[in-house]
């Protein structure tokens, strides 16, 4: 599966509120996509419903919701934590200085954290709406591993369509409880989930991913550190001048953002060019590129605080959903649409991969396997060189996404198992 590379290289916001928050939390060890999807998703949870784009058959609003995956360990985690950080400290509505316990929000704000039942949570939304008689709703929901969100619940609780339809940024409306209807009224709700992929392929089927998830979430997947970063977050004084520029940043977004007529056109272009990619079921993501580079356009045009959508906006946001953002999705796809044994050779190639440059020997291999026959032992490695997941010498095998066969690729010395 490729990561989202190189994004380290590519051009990203010099100026504005996103380019501090990039400064003051990507000096560590963690990935860059990372902490730009984790500042975009702090930056348009706290602007919510304000700033929105009017199209001709769609109103675009700003909360972004994203999805980091990768390897145990990358940085997930501490990514979406420094975010939550700043959401907190930027929506409440008296001093907040720690992570720890309750806090008071903004008028017709939602804060929510880890797993739910669908009834709970729409019940704690109704309540911050009821509370506040807001003719909305925004927020967000955070949660460290996705999969204890979307793993299928007991009974009538359809999560992911659920999500899928929050993510819409309409009226929810919830019939499954005991005393019927249920709803809340003009839910702008972002969502920032963490997952291993490994994990994730246990509980989201590839249908319910390429039918919502992928095209509504923006993904970034990792697997390695810098290591030769130390590990280290802003202090609180600083998170909390951070906060209040995006306390200002928010009361100064109008109600409509507006683009520029040489963005359209961009737009426009980007809109009717062909489109050619190898899995029918990308379709959701590449038939809305337009979409989709619109909306972090406007997520870049809030944090420069010039509140209008201009072509540099559009050219940033271009390159950043086709070089990067949209690199991991073919192969997610294909892990979550993998038969079992396919998965289990996703395991097996992801466990040779963290090996290193030493690989395992085939004895080392063939421990892995089990009690597997000799034959599954020597399909194993055929079908991961096939696959393009590992290459080898006559008895050893090594972990390369980025291998490329030869002419004897397919020659297997069964002796070396005896």
């Amino acid at each position: 599966m490729i990561g989202t590379t190189g994004l380290q290289n590519s051009k990203l916001p010099s100026t504005g509120w996103l380019a501090k928050y990039m400064t003051a939390f990507s000096q560590n060890r963690f990935p860059t996509s990372f902490h730009l999807l984790a500042g975009m998703f702090a930056l348009s949870t706290v602007v919510g419903r304000k700033g929105q784009v009017s199209r001709s058959t769609f109103t675009l609003w700003p909360p972004l919701s994203i999805m980091l995956l990768g390897t145990s360990g990358v940085g997930k985690t501490q990514c979406l934590n420094q975010a939550i950080r700043v959401i907190k400290a930027a929506t409440s509505v008296t001093p907040y200085e720690t992570d720890q316990g309750t806090f008071n929000t903004r008028v017709g704000f939602a804060f929510s954290q880890g797993g739910f039942t669908l009834r709970g949570l729409m019940k704690e939304w109704q309540r911050v709406q009821d509370g506040t008689e807001s003719a909305w709703i925004d927020g967000c929901h955070v949660e460290n591993e996705m999969a204890n969100v979307v793993t299928p619940k007991k009974g009538n609780e359809a999560v992911t369509t659920w999500i899928i339809q929050a993510l819409e940024h309409r009226d929810l409306v919830d019939y499954t409880g005991m005393y019927g209807r249920q709803a809340v009224n003009n839910c702008t709700i972002g969502f920032g989930f963490c997952s291993t992929v490994e994990y994730l392929r246990r509980a989201l089927s590839a249908d319910e991913f390429a039918g919502g998830f992928m095209h509504r979430f923006f993904i970034a997947h990792e697997t390695d550190l810098d290591f030769q970063k130390r590990e280290q977050v802003p202090t609180t004084p600083f998170v909390s001048a951070l906060a209040a520029e995006l306390r200002e940043l928010h009361d100064a977004v109008p109600d409509r953002v507006e683009i520029q007529k040489s963005a359209q056109r961009r737009l426009d272009t980007i809109q009717r060019q062909p489109r050619y990619y190898s899995n029918h079921k990308l379709a959701g993501f590449w038939n809305r590129l337009d979409g989709l580079t619109l909306k972090l356009s406007l997520i870049l045009a809030l944090s420069d605080g010039r509140f209008t959508i201009d072509l540099d906006h559009i050219e940033m946001a271009y390159q950043l959903v086709v070089k990067h953002f949209s690199k991991p999705l073919e192969g997610l796809i294909d892990q979550l649409d993998a038969p079992l044994e396919k998965k289990q050779l996703f395991d097996l190639a992801d466990s040779l991969r963290t090996a290193g440059p030493s690989g395992w020997s085939l004895v080392d291999f063939r421990k892995k396997l089990g009690r597997s026959s000799l034959q599954k032992q020597v399909e194993c490695i055929r079908a991961l060189l096939e696959m393009g997941l590992a290459w080898r010498t006559p008895d050893r095998l090594y972990g390369n996404p980025t291998w490329v066969p030869t002419d004897d690729d397919d020659i297997i010395d069964i002796s070396q198992f005896s």
